[in-house]
């Protein structure tokens, strides 16, 4: 059932993409007619309606999911307190409402911002950096463009009072120690400081001595040195891409440490880009020079099909494709006249994040599928984190399409221009995720270094990510890991190695790709603790027509088990179960196995029954096996 679902998805995605082209797609097949009729459509023009679309409906999707309160029900929880996706909803629907002349949802926005700033002043505890961002950014535009009216003089009140006696955010037990540590990163850091500089360009006055407003310039300080000494410092320069289009270095990742999640390597630049723009000509040169080789980075790693959060926790969540979208605007309009090509680049950035979020996630029961599977399956919350919501994803996702549109104007002067590996080439992140990318021909892959460092099976070792063209289009060739808790840090694909105290499973100390081959080579081991190996080798990855092969070190006679995490109802083994078969992939191993075992089943963004196929061999003489994945060849490609 589920690997029907995910067919019928891409099925959609393949007429929908008639919509909204890439700049590759278009390459490919020439100008539709309509742009042969009207040649002043561009990709940045279909973008920007698209952003305006999808805005559209995300606003008018919560006018009647609202509570008696004014503020919006979850539809996974049911709950409707304040925090973050209210206040960004409620931008949304004020900016919607102005725009459209619609009196009723620019009164509905006003009403959940001024709910959300009174529950959020009264519960006596502080709340999310993103709460302030939301609440400061709301305030701002109203102030801007609503001043004078009766109804903001009517709604504004509380929103100003929130404001002007804000002290602090909090950020949780879990990532306060990182938030506070000069050494450590995580998107909070820049979050709060672009909140910090929003809620100081509002000109309010404080309500105390206590607030963040009665000493300005220590909070401005604060926040620049964020800016000036954290981001440069967190942004690795050892991450570098390299292939036709060109060679590119000093890239690196603005990612939570230690584990390097890509939706917030996305997170973290559009909220930079966010206090970039607050600051305009006042930003640190250090941190607009940060932001480009971020974004570079992110136009490196960025998958074909505009996929962009593969790695780690908030896999394919329709947010870090809005945050794509508003930071690749800013970047292409801010960089077009003193760096043109990565202005291109970022233009493209922009263009296939708001594709992607056209094409796979649909409005189900109304309201914008904050992952691909809430497209056709009910909204619930397995696979996803215990914080996600499905009505603040929807504000996340709506605010920075809403900030994209502001930028997208300024934007035009960028020339989109491919990425960098969309002739092919490798992007190498050496020393933070220890990950290397892969495009070769019609595959692209992506294959990370490192094991789980927390309990959380998408950060696994191998390869996380495989996708396949077929008929213009790229398809997902195997599912990418799913949310397994409880096993994450003990468990995942392998190869492991059966020794006598457990499976010892795979770590690379290095990573290195050839971007004439394609092939990775992670050299590492089976380690069983730091400094501590049961084996040491290389592990090799090297692309096929249609897929990638692994050939994996073992000692001779010694027993791997590998794992493949494929839909429960769509797999089928043969060849004495060296071959695993869904209806769009193969999985084969070298030796034949000793048998095949079914594992757990666990849900993940994409599909809601993956479960653990494994597999056992004896390595041979030659201390290798091999473990291919491919496409399967189906008619017509």
């Amino acid at each position: 059932m589920a690997w029907r679902r995910i067919v019928a998805v891409a099925v959609l995605a393949s007429v929908a993409v008639l919509a909204l082209q890439t700049r590759e797609a278009t390459d490919r097949h020439g100008a539709t007619e309509d742009e042969r009729r009207r040649p002043e459509i561009t990709a940045q023009a279909r973008a920007r309606a698209a952003m305006s679309q999808l805005t559209g409906r995300v606003a008018a999707a919560w006018m009647d999911r609202r509570s008696s309160s004014g503020l919006f029900r979850d539809p996974i929880t049911g709950g409707t307190g304040h925090g973050y996706g209210p206040a960004m909803l409620a931008e949304v629907l004020i900016r919607e409402g102005a725009r459209e002349h619609d009196r009723r949802m620019l009164l509905a926005g006003l009403r959940a911002l001024s709910e959300n700033a009174v529950r959020a002043a009264g519960d006596s505890v502080a709340g999310n950096p993103l709460e302030l961002l939301g609440m400061a950014s709301a305030y701002s535009w109203g102030r801007r463009h609503l001043a004078g009216r009766p109804v903001w003089e009517r709604w504004s009140e509380a929103p100003s009072a929130y404001l002007r006696s804000w002290e602090g955010a909090d950020v949780g037990l879990a990532a306060q120690r990182c938030f506070t540590s000069p050494s450590c990163w995580n998107n909070y850091k820049i979050v709060d400081a672009a909140a910090v500089l929003l809620l100081l360009d509002t000109g309010l006055e404080p309500a105390s001595p206590a607030a963040r407003l009665a000493d300005a310039d220590a909070a401005r300080e604060r926040a620049l040195t964020v800016l000036r000494r954290d981001v440069p410092r967190a942004l690795g320069r050892r991450g570098h891409a390299e292939g036709p289009g060109g060679s590119f270095t000093h890239l690196g990742l603005l990612a939570d440490h230690p584990t390097y999640p890509l939706a917030y390597h996305a997170m973290s630049v559009a909220a930079l880009a966010r206090a970039l723009d607050v600051l305009g000509d006042r930003a640190p040169a250090p941190a607009r020079d940060a932001f480009r080789r971020a974004m570079l980075a992110e136009a490196s790693f960025m998958a074909p099909d505009g996929d962009v959060a593969y790695l780690g926790r908030a896999q394919g969540e329709s947010w870090a494709l809005g945050a794509t979208a508003y930071a690749g605007e800013y970047c292409a309009a801010t960089f077009a006249r003193t760096y043109p090509a990565t202005a291109g680049m970022c233009a493209t950035l922009a263009i296939r994040a708001v594709g992607r979020l056209h094409r796979l996630h649909g409005f189900r029961d109304g309201v914008l599928a904050i992952v691909p599977r809430f497209g056709s399956t009910p909204l619930t919350g397995a696979g996803l984190e215990r914080y996600a919501r499905v009505m603040s994803f929807n504000g996340l996702t709506g605010v920075f399409l809403t900030w994209a549109g502001d930028q997208a104007r300024r934007a035009d002067a960028a020339e989109p221009k491919p990425l960098p590996l969309d002739a092919g080439g490798v992007f190498v992140d050496p020393d933070q995720a220890r990950m290397a990318v892969v495009r070769h021909g019609r595959v692209w892959f992506a294959v990370h270094g490192v094991g789980p460092k927390v309990d959380d099976l998408r950060y696994d070792f191998g390869v996380i990510a495989l996708k396949y063209r077929r008929d213009g289009r790229w398809v997902d060739v195997v599912p990418q890991r799913p949310l397994a808790e409880g096993i994450g840090a003990f468990d995942g694909g392998g190869p492991a190695l059966a020794t006598p105290t457990g499976l010892v499973f795979p770590h690379g100390r290095r990573i290195a790709a050839d971007a004439q081959t394609g092939e990775v080579v992670v050299r590492g081991g089976y380690r069983i603790a730091p400094g501590l190996w049961a084996a040491r080798g290389a592990f090799r990855f090297r692309p096929t027509p249609r897929g990638v092969t692994l050939s994996a070190p073992a000692p001779a006679g010694s027993t791997l088990r590998i794992q493949d995490f494929l839909p429960a109802g769509w797999t089928e083994a043969a060849e004495d179960a060296r071959v695993l078969r869904t209806p769009i992939a193969l999985s084969r191993i070298s030796e034949r196995p000793l048998g095949l075992l079914l594992g757990l089943t666990f849900p993940s963004a994409n599909s809601t029954d993956l479960r653990g196929f494994r597999r056992e061999v004896v390595v041979p003489s030659g201390g290798r096996i091999r473990w291919s994945l491919a496409a399967r060849r189906l008619p017509g490609g």
